[in-house]
C-alpha cells in the first residue's frame, strides 16, 4: 500500500486535505493518507523519515526548494501569487521551485499564468463543496438578513461594506463569519446589527450560514481574485441561498455557465437596500457537481498513483 503524505503550513485553511483524505479511505484501497504540518518550511512538525516511510509527498504552493528525494512529489496550486507585483512572484516561483513528479492547478487560469514550460504532468481541481453543505431548500425562517463568510482581510471594500450596515441599513442584521482584525473590530465590534461570530469549524458552517437569508460574496475585481472560484459562493449555492455579489470575471462566468441570477452591487453598494432585494428575481444554480468527491474523481489527480 502506498502512503500519501500531505503537507499543510501552519495556520493555513486546507479543506481540500480532508476531502482527499475521505475520498482516499472511500475510494483508494491501495492507497493510506496522513498530513503533518511544515511550521517554517523546511522541516516537518512530525516524527516522519519521509524518504523511507512515505511514497508521495503532496505539497501546497508556496516554494519548494527540497532536494531531490527517494519518493514522488506532487505540487498543488490552489492560487495565484496575491499582494504586490504577483506576476513577479509567479515567475519566481516558477523559476526557483523545484520539479515535482505532477503539478495540481485550481483551474486553467492558474495553470495558465504559473506559465511552466516543461514536460511535467499535471491536473486541474477546482474547489470543492462539502456534502453537508448541500440544502433541499432555503432556510424556512433564517434570523438574520445577511452572511458574510470568508475573510475579511480585502482593503477597503469590507470595511465599506460593513460601514454600509452600520449607517445606512441599520435595519437589517448582518452575520460575519470568520477571523475578524483588530482594525476591524474596532471600527464594528460595537455595531448592534453586526453579528461577528468569529472562525468556526467546518463542519458547523452550514448551520451558521443558513441563519441568514441571503449570502455576501464580496471580492474585489483585482487580479488574481477575480479569476479565482470563490468557494463560499459554491456553499452559498448548495445552501439553496440567493448570492449577492461584487461583480468580476469568475463570478460572471459562474453565472452564465450555471444559469444563475445574482445581485451585483455597486462599489459604494448605495443600491443595497431591502426594496431592490425584495423584488429582484434570484436564481440560485445546482451545484452539486462541485461536491468534493465528484470533484476529486473528474480531476484524476490519483490516477497515476
Amino acid at each position: 500500500m502506498k502512503k500519501i503524505l500531505f503537507v499543510r503550513r501552519q495556520g493555513v485553511y486546507l479543506p481540500e486535505i480532508n476531502a482527499y483524505m475521505a475520498f482516499i479511505r472511500e475510494k483508494m484501497p491501495h492507497l493510506s493518507a496522513f498530513e503533518a504540518l511544515e511550521p517554517d518550511g523546511n522541516r516537518l512538525a512530525a516524527d516522519i523519515d519521509v524518504d523511507a516511510d512515505v511514497d508521495i509527498v503532496w505539497k501546497f504552493m508556496g516554494f519548494d526548494r527540497s532536494l531531490p528525494a527517494n519518493h514522488q512529489v506532487v505540487h498543488e496550486y490552489g492560487s495565484l501569487s496575491v499582494g504586490q507585483f504577483p506576476r513577479v512572484k509567479n515567475f519566481i516561483k516558477r523559476k526557483l521551485t523545484t520539479k515535482p513528479t505532477l503539478r495540481v492547478f485550481l483551474n486553467e487560469t492558474v495553470c495558465r499564468d504559473m506559465k511552466f514550460a516543461d514536460n511535467i504532468p499535471y491536473r486541474l481541481r477546482d474547489m470543492g463543496i462539502g456534502s453537508h453543505f448541500f440544502r433541499p431548500a432555503p432556510h424556512p425562517n433564517p434570523d438574520h438578513d445577511f452572511v458574510y463568510a470568508g475573510s475579511l482581510n480585502r482593503g477597503k471594500m469590507i470595511f465599506s461594506m460593513l460601514n454600509h450596515f452600520k449607517t445606512r441599513m441599520k435595519s437589517a442584521k448582518l452575520l460575519v463569519i470568520g477571523t475578524v482584525p483588530d482594525k476591524i473590530y474596532q471600527s464594528f465590534g460595537t455595531t448592534e446589527n453586526i453579528i461577528f461570530t468569529g472562525r468556526i469549524k467546518y463542519e458547523d458552517m452550514p448551520a451558521a450560514m443558513t441563519r441568514a437569508r441571503y449570502g455576501l460574496n464580496i471580492m474585489p475585481d483585482l487580479y488574481p481574485f477575480n479569476r479565482q472560484t470563490s468557494t463560499k459562493l459554491l456553499e452559498y449555492c448548495a445552501a439553496r441561498m440567493p448570492v449577492i455579489s461584487t461583480r468580476y470575471e469568475w463570478v460572471e462566468n459562474f453565472e452564465n455557465q450555471t444559469g444563475g441570477k445574482f445581485f451585483y452591487l455597486n462599489q459604494n453598494f448605495d443600491h443595497l437596500d431591502m426594496a431592490h432585494l425584495d423584488c429582484y428575481p434570484f436564481v440560485t444554480p445546482a451545484v452539486e457537481e462541485y461536491e468534493w468527491n465528484k470533484v476529486i474523481e473528474k480531476s484524476r489527480v490519483f490516477e497515476n498513483f
